[in-house]
């Protein structure tokens, strides 16, 4: 499999005139909206580490991640008020092993879970959860020296995102500028190739994506950094927008539909140039 650099920046064109539709979205994004109910009930500092906790172990769910984070942020929301770091770490524990929507390898999500929580990191968010909003760069550093990982791993980035909504919530400027990419997650490596920026998928889709999950995943980064370059979107940014609309498509099936759910279920206005990025993303379906 390749690139299509030509491919990806035509797609990328695609998104200029439809930021205000982007922007809904991530108002609307229930990832946001969970993070949004923790920071009303526990506040910024207390909600940081939730948060980048929580997003760290976010894979191989039971349940859709949207719901996920829906259910965690209720629970947590009806605990007793924390005391201490180590607290939230014993609730996040329960949370695991209480509520069984996120099982798999459970014994080393709690194993990441006690890295974080007692990293100096954890510390200094607590102290000030907003320090590193003006840099989540250097954030997505720190991460990965913690969790032992590169900087591009998919848990990782999105535990960069998730940080960027607190920072959002919290009322601090963000600089979303740092060149982060975007999360390789299935939904990301099906969207790579039914868009066509990735071409030559010589098995079925599914394989390709398991290709692009593991072995690949430079392949997903490459083409999605064109197009945020030529959007001039920043990729986490673009996330949403791509976690929303393969969503919706996994339900519905067929392109024009998800155009009429967006429009339905964020109330967007009729707009063409939307309409034709949709239909892009979906042109090369197998």
């Amino acid at each position: 499999m390749f690139v299509d650099v030509e491919r990806s920046v035509f797609i990328g064109r695609l998104f200029n005139g439809v930021e205000e539709s982007i922007e809904k979205l991530v108002e609307n994004d229930p990832q946001y909206v969970a993070v949004k109910k923790l920071i009303e009930n526990l506040g910024c500092s207390v909600s940081s580490l939730l948060v980048i906790g929580n997003s760290i172990v976010s894979y191989m769910l039971n349940i859709r991640g949207e719901d996920y984070w829906l259910a965690f942020s209720q629970y947590i929301c009806s605990r007793e008020r924390f005391q201490s770091i180590l607290d939230l770490l014993n609730t996040h524990i329960n949370f695991l092993k209480n509520t069984r929507y996120n099982v798999f390898n459970i014994n080393a999500k709690i194993k990441r879970l006690h890295r974080f929580y007692k990293s100096i990191l954890a510390k200094k968010l607590y102290k000030n959860p907003t320090i590193y909003c003006e840099d989540l760069s250097l954030l997505n550093r720190e991460l990965a020296l913690i969790l032992k990982g590169k900087e591009y791993m998919k848990t990782i980035v999105f535990a960069t995102k998730m940080y960027y909504y607190l920072c959002r919530i919290c009322g601090v400027e963000v600089n979303v500028k740092g060149g982060l990419p975007i999360p390789v997650d299935r939904r990301n490596a099906f969207l790579s190739l039914t868009s066509c920026m990735i071409r030559d998928c010589r098995d079925t889709l599914r394989k390709c994506i398991e290709d692009l999950l593991s072995v690949n995943s430079g392949l997903v980064i490459e083409a999605w950094n064109i197009v945020c370059r030529e959007s001039k979107i920043p990729c986490l940014v673009l996330d949403t927008f791509t976690w929303l609309v393969t969503g919706i498509y996994r339900d519905v099936r067929e392109p024009g539909r998800v155009y009429g759910v967006l429009k339905e279920k964020y109330g967007f206005k009729r707009s063409m140039k939307l309409y034709e990025l949709i239909n892009e993303l979906f042109r090369c379906m197998y």
